[in-house]
């Protein structure tokens, strides 16, 4: 959370594009979401898209994230 919060201009925008790279349990995400309910993220729209190369050791949680 603290590295997407010092990334100023991320603040501003209103659509939001995320690649993670090893993405793994989609830590990033949660900070992500976590930034935009306490108001400090103010995008409407958010897309992400996570690759991790042991993506069948996060499968089951990865459809979790989805459903919720």
């Amino acid at each position: 959370m603290y590295a997407i919060e010092r990334c100023d201009d991320l603040h501003k925008l209103q659509k939001l594009k995320v690649l993670s790279f090893g993405c793994g349990p989609c830590t990033d995400l949660f900070a992500i979401d976590e930034l935009h309910k306490k108001g400090l993220l103010s995008y409407h729209k958010l897309e992400y898209h996570g690759i991790d190369y042991s993506k069948n050791v996060w499968q089951a949680i990865h459809k979790d994230i989805k459903n919720f």
